[in-house]
């Protein structure tokens, strides 16, 4: 290895996966440990099958793929930014083509697990004779690498801020916002990992259940308890999102506004949040789910996450007790989804979130439990 790519290996990439352990064991886990060994190949293959022949689901994975890379970028931008690693500005000593290789090569190692997958389904699409979905990945693949190092190369190499992280940081402009897009900004900004983890877990709780729905059979139970558990992985989310509530918007509750307004745009935060979701559920009509049964999924959907957050308005307020309720509100709603209940799920759910709301929210007060 170069001397330069060394120093910048040991400096970044190594700082990197130490710091993002926890990050990369939960992905591992959810490829590798939830799945019996006996059914981890065909659970792969299923998924490249769905990476290959699902454009939708593409368009969602290299979504994540350019989150990730956002990510790697944003750590390298933190790090230069400390006094003990202006040492890095150093290689600026260097002519322009060492200086971009070995950024390439750092940026190679940030981005390895998102290229290695990438990799594997190039590999997968040109055994099946899937060319054009190959040169795509590929070229997914390389734009990646190849943006981000020119992004990095530009930062060291004009030391004084010229305004490109400010554009990379285009969500924290001080422009008028509307609460919800406060919210989603937070979302975007601040819990990119948080939001990245959830939507992973939850398409991949869906992909499963329409493993299990046989084409034109069209019983909504199944695809209703994929959902059931795809929601319910959600909660972390929602707790992260009441947390910002509570701290940096708590001048939200001096303000007047009705808990019935607050509810609807409850309503509307999780719709948005939903859309990947979504995205793929209109993606199998006609093959798994008919057209009249989307709306009532999509309410579901809502519903659920509606008595979720509405659920965290009670006390104690804490991330180890946040899934207690949640967990009970699944539990009532599989029996019902069993019994073909699903109006009464979808009152019962929006009923109980208003209920919730309505006796807690000014009685919540955000209070450090005693350890």
């Amino acid at each position: 290895m170069h001397p330069i790519s060394s120093i910048l290996f040991k400096s970044l990439v190594n700082t990197f996966y130490q710091r993002h352990a926890g990050m990369f064991l939960v992905f591992f886990l959810l490829m590798f440990g939830v799945i019996p060994p006996q059914n981890l190949l065909s659970y792969h293959q299923k998924l490249l099958e769905a990476f290959l022949g699902d454009p939708i689901f593409r368009m969602v994975v290299y979504f994540f793929w350019l989150l990730y890379m956002f990510k790697c970028i944003q750590f390298v931008f933190q790090q230069t930014e400390k006094p003990q690693y202006q040492f890095i500005y150093e290689i600026n000593a260097v002519n322009s083509v060492q200086k971009f290789f070995a950024i390439a090569t750092t940026l190679l190692w940030l981005l390895l697990p998102v290229l290695l997958y990438g990799l594997v389904a190039v590999m997968y699409a040109a055994n099946k004779n899937q060319f054009t979905v190959a040169l795509e990945t590929l070229a997914a693949g390389t734009v990646l690498q190849l943006l981000s190092s020119y992004i990095i190369h530009q930062q060291i190499s004009k030391r004084e801020d010229d305004g490109l992280s400010k554009f990379l940081n285009f969500l924290s402009l001080r422009l008028p916002k509307p609460y919800i897009v406060i919210i989603l900004i937070h979302v975007l900004n601040d819990l990119k990992v948080v939001f990245g983890v959830t939507k992973l877990f939850s398409i991949i709780c869906l992909i499963i259940s329409f493993a299990f729905c046989d084409a034109g059979v069209y019983d909504i139970r199944v695809v209703m308890l994929g959902l059931l558990f795809s929601m319910l992985a959600h909660t972390t989310l929602l707790f992260e999102l009441r947390k910002f509530e509570e701290t940096q918007l708590l001048y939200m509750r001096n303000t007047p506004q009705t808990i019935f307004g607050k509810w609807l745009r409850y309503v509307l935060l999780m719709a948005i949040v939903l859309i990947p979701e979504f995205l793929l559920l209109i993606n199998v009509i006609g093959d798994k789910i008919t057209f009249v049964q989307l709306p009532v999924l999509i309410l579901f959907c809502i519903s659920i996450l509606l008595s979720f957050i509405a659920s965290l308005y009670r006390l104690p307020f804490n991330k180890d007790k946040a899934i207690i309720n949640p967990a009970y509100i699944v539990l009532v709603v599989f029996f019902l989804i069993i019994y073909k209940m699903f109006l009464v799920i979808i009152t019962l759910l929006l009923i109980l979130s208003l209920f919730l709301m309505y006796t807690n929210f000014y009685r919540f007060e955000l209070i450090e439990e005693k350890k």
